[in-house]
């Protein structure tokens, strides 16, 4: 993994987040990253091996496979209990992204797919199978918590929110959890009175 960023996880500035300490760019997701991580000194056997390796790439297309630039745009969603609002759905759409357990998965799952709209949504639904069942193979266990969250850009119908997270992440071939680190930005939508994250993509 690469070295830890100068700056402090969490720290949001003009142009994002703070680059996460593991390196954005080669983190798939919290369980992914756990099945990665985990691998102790005893080798994996080649089914376990290619679970997990199909696991990294299945989250990562879940999370970016319908990802588009933020575009900053001076727009509606300029009341401050409007922007508090989407953040607030942003960082709880992060913590359920972020937290999983083999134990609970399809509740975990139906709870990602409830905070969702559009194409981020059908692009998870389409891959909730494979992913539940890597997920409970691997015997993963993840918890999230929010270091900062905060607006970066309004549009017509939605806001952009940037978020640093963290996930203690553990599986069947680890000794215990591993702390990683994420910085994405979710784009939430304003639909039927709720605000629903329709994008998440890494930040850099």
């Amino acid at each position: 993994m690469a070295q830890p960023a100068a700056r402090p996880a969490g720290t949001l500035t003009a142009d994002g987040p703070a680059p996460a300490s593991d390196g954005a760019a080669r983190v798939a997701s919290p369980a992914a990253s756990g099945a990665a991580a985990g691998a102790g000194p005893a080798p994996l056997g080649w089914r376990r091996a290619a679970v997990l390796a199909a696991l990294a790439a299945a989250v990562l297309a879940l999370l970016v496979a319908a990802a588009v630039p933020a575009v900053r745009v001076l727009g509606g969603w300029s009341r401050a209990s409007d922007r508090s609002a989407a953040v607030a759905a942003a960082r709880q759409e992060t913590l359920n992204l972020t937290t999983v357990s083999f134990r609970t998965a399809d509740r975990d799952v139906r709870r990602m797919l409830d905070g969702a709209t559009g194409a981020f949504r059908e692009q998870f639904d389409q891959r909730a199978k494979p992913f539940l069942d890597t997920v409970r193979e691997a015997r993963v266990e993840s918890t999230g918590s929010i270091a900062d969250a905060g607006v970066q850009s309004t549009g017509a119908d939605t806001v952009t929110v940037l978020v640093a997270a963290t996930a203690q992440v553990s599986n069947a071939a680890g000794p215990g959890a591993t702390p990683r680190d994420y910085r994405l930005r979710l784009v939430v939508r304003h639909e039927a009175g709720r605000w629903l994250v329709a994008d998440v993509s890494f930040v850099p």
